[in-house]
């Protein structure tokens, strides 16, 4: 999948005389609009993105539901969306929201207000359907000399992990998704559970939590004989990349595409354990709205790594938004 996007929250380029479609992706942290248009190639022209912190999920481990601030953030984030949506007159949309909505008890009437509020309609995606566009969106970037690929995308509220594999060797259509499982938590929910301000001191004890869920799944217990290569596409993985450049503002553009190996991640994990909470605010690639949320992000990612032979992981700074998109465009399906 070729892409081409700023890393502005919303810009506007020249003129596009395609066909525009349109993918909202509503998660747990996130609300993230982005516009696109196809190319030739059977990739993707990004026009525009529009992506705002909302924290739909916050406060749900304790309730169970979704609470009014939250939801007022998200439906003033949605209006954002629709208007991008109004000056480009797109036709081709596709609206859909993950954990948040799908977990939290009063989930299906949030959606039925905001259709009301906004005249968006979304389609909660099951966990199984999660994962298999987060795969579907990386999966031009699979290497086909890779036996085995490892698409990992640790959201808001669920950690979606998928194994894809070939049939054939260095043949690029035989990649196939061999397994996928959908884990109960993710950034939002595991740093609630733990609700602690510096989080290095229950760090172990998240990974132990991670770990509960983990064990239960045949598929990360499983003996490999060949390495894994893991193609990271959650905001924990581009943020560690960013800091790694030591890039003073996030850039998707240096970002996506960069590949570290385990051993330099998992350093520099360490490194972010020993600051302390102010001093992980000052990176730039964090700040103080992400900070809460790094080190359960980490920890989530250093649990699955232990689980796996995994050599290096590729970022990739696409989602959800581009798998939907692809499906949208070119009708593609991943086999499973």
């Amino acid at each position: 999948m070729n892409i081409d996007a700023s890393h502005s929250p919303f810009y506007i380029p020249h003129h596009s005389d395609g066909v525009l479609y349109a993918a909202i992706d509503l998660g747990t942290n996130n609300c993230r609009l982005m516009i696109a248009e196809a190319t030739p190639e059977q990739g993707i022209r990004v026009i525009g993105t529009f992506s705002r912190l909302v924290r739909l999920g916050e406060g749900m481990s304790e309730t169970g539901a979704l609470s009014e601030r939250a939801m007022e953030r998200t439906i003033e984030a949605l209006q954002a969306c629709v208007q991008r949506l109004v000056y480009y007159n797109i036709k081709q949309l596709r609206c859909i929201a993950t954990a948040a909505c799908r977990e939290a008890s009063n989930g299906e009437s949030f959606l039925e207000n905001v259709k009301v509020q906004t005249g968006l309609s979304f389609d909660v995606l099951t966990t199984d359907r999660e994962a298999y566009y987060a795969a579907l969106s990386c999966y031009p970037l699979a290497n086909a000399k890779t036996a085995h690929t490892l698409v990992l995308d640790i959201g808001g509220g669920s950690t979606e992990v998928v194994g894809l594999g070939r049939q054939q060797p260095n043949i690029e259509h035989t990649l196939t998704m061999q397994a996928w499982h959908s884990l109960p938590i993710g950034v939002v929910s595991l740093s609630e559970h733990f609700d602690d301000a510096e989080h290095n001191r229950n760090y172990p004890a998240m990974m132990a939590y991670v770990q509960q869920f983990m064990s239960r799944e045949p598929f990360f217990h499983a003996h490999w004989d060949e390495p894994f290569e893991m193609i990271g596409t959650s905001g924990t993985v581009t943020m560690l990349a960013g800091i790694y450049m030591n890039l003073p503002r996030y850039s998707k553009r240096r970002v996506d595409g960069f590949r570290f190996d385990t051993q330099k991640v998992r350093t520099l994990i360490q490194e972010l354990r020993g600051m302390t909470r102010s001093e992980r605010a000052t990176l730039g690639c964090i700040g103080t709205q992400r900070v809460d949320l790094i080190l359960s992000g980490c920890a989530i990612l250093e649990t699955v790594l232990d689980a796996f032979p995994i050599n290096s992981i590729f970022v990739a700074d696409r989602g959800l938004r581009e798998g939907v998109l692809y499906e949208m465009m070119y009708g593609f399906a991943l086999p499973h």
